[in-house]
């Protein structure tokens, strides 16, 4: 059979057709398509300056003018987007011409209205046999399809049992070479996130169609504002937004609890603006890594140094093979090397505020009090007690946030702290934090 839809094959062989090739015809159907956009019809137009009524062939004609013309030519119709215009109303009586005998030909002719015969016989003379039309071999339709559109006219079973039907599966081969960079320097496979997707895709809908296929964006490359706006609005608008609450919903990201233990945290699309670096824990939730990492995008960013305030410290250490301590433990560690640097420091008086050792190294942040000799619940310190004159003392984790983290080890690299502090934000990126600025390592 001569048509159908799906990838454009000729006798199980591709066809690849440019999109200037002249016996190439295409067309996309849509809401408004019909018979007289399709075929023609009698419109007015200007010859000269005088108004006139002529026949204006359409797609339709123009191929079958055309295949006729040439019949040592293959002809070839593409319908784009068939199953959104009324199919019904657009073909009209070139329906019964779909049915193609085996010499290619359609088996049953139609006698077209008066208009359209008229035209043909201008335009072919004695190459149109007789008063009745019939699709000649060398005249290819071809049309296209996605079946997790939501479609606005249904196509009949009529219709469409007089298509060859070719079904062309999601492939991921094409996209092997294809990236998604995330603002934070990250790059991850295309090929491979479609891969992990879909699966939850089908998990969650029990279904194929809305599946992402290789070019649900082109390009060899997007950026996380693109990737966001086109493919997470996709999978938020069309799949999780009505799942949220279920296991089903595949928008979450897994953090540490208080409790010490990984725990899953479902997000919305809103998240993904409000809350930085939701992306990148997304794609390790989906089993993802990245390939690898350039520089930064979205930061400010001043000669290769990147402010603080755009690092998301997760991680700090001093020693860059090893950086694994929390912030509190960090605030720790650094008070500790203060006191071996500094053994003539007096032990904290009643009053840490009148203490000159913080001075030195950070008193307060945000409020909150770093060395304290009287602990209480409030304080919440997380260590043994250390000693300082022969007195103890506490550390304490009140509040420790990033905002207090990073202004402690400003004060620190201004005041004593000789060496550069290493930083791992939560996606595993490394900085280095000298006098007061980073810069990725």
């Amino acid at each position: 059979m001569k048509t159908q839809t799906g990838e454009l094959q000729h006798n199980g062989q591709n066809v690849r057709v440019g999109k200037d090739c002249p016996n190439v015809f295409r067309t996309t159907f849509h809401p408004d398509t019909d018979y007289a956009s399709f075929v023609g019809c009698y419109k007015p137009t200007m010859r000269g300056d005088t108004l006139v009524y002529e026949f204006v062939e359409q797609i339709f004609t123009l191929a079958y003018v055309y295949a006729l013309r040439n019949p040592e030519t293959q002809t070839y119709l593409v319908i784009e987007e068939i199953n959104r215009g009324n199919c019904a109303q657009i073909f009209g009586d070139l329906f019964q011409l779909l049915d193609r005998g085996d010499d290619g030909q359609s088996e049953y002719a139609i006698r077209p209205d008066r208009d359209l015969m008229q035209h043909l016989k201008r335009e072919l003379g004695n190459k149109l046999p007789g008063d009745t039309i019939r699709l000649p071999a060398n005249f290819y339709i071809y049309a296209t399809m996605n079946t997790s559109d939501q479609s606005l006219f249904p196509m009949d079973s009529a219709f469409k049992r007089r298509w060859d039907w070719c079904y062309v599966p999601i492939e991921t081969h094409s996209a092997a070479g294809v990236t998604i960079e995330l603002a934070n320097g990250e790059v991850f496979s295309w090929g491979e996130f479609i891969e992990k997707v879909n699966g939850r895709i089908r998990e969650a809908t029990a279904s194929e169609d809305k599946q992402i296929g290789r070019y649900f964006f082109k390009g060899d490359s997007i950026l996380e504002d693109d990737f966001v706006s086109k493919v997470m609005f996709y999978l938020w608008a069309e799949i999780c937004k009505e799942l949220v609450g279920t296991e089903l919903n595949f928008f979450r990201y897994k953090k540490t609890g208080d409790n010490g233990k990984i725990e899953e945290k479902e997000f919305s699309f809103n998240d993904l603006f409000s809350q930085k670096g939701t992306l990148a824990q997304f794609m390790r939730y989906l089993g993802l890594e990245p390939l690898h990492r350039n520089s930064p995008t979205g930061a400010h960013q001043t000669q290769g140094k990147v402010s603080l305030k755009d690092i998301d410290i997760a991680y700090c250490s001093l020693d860059n093979r090893n950086i694994e301590s929390p912030m509190r433990k960090f605030a720790y560690e650094l008070y500790e090397l203060y006191l071996e640097q500094n053994p003539d420091k007096k032990a904290p008086p009643e009053n840490p505020d009148d203490n000159p050792l913080l001075e030195d190294f950070g008193k307060t942040y945000s409020g909150k009090t770093f060395v304290t000799d009287k602990p209480t619940s409030k304080s919440g310190y997380f260590s043994d007690p250390i000693t300082i004159g022969g007195k103890s003392c506490y550390v304490t984790d009140q509040s420790w946030g990033q905002a207090a983290l990073k202004g402690l080890i400003v004060q620190c690299q201004r005041t004593w702290l000789q060496q550069p502090v290493y930083a791992k934000d939560r996606n595993g990126t490394i900085y280095i934090i000298e006098n007061g600025q980073g810069r990725r390592a």
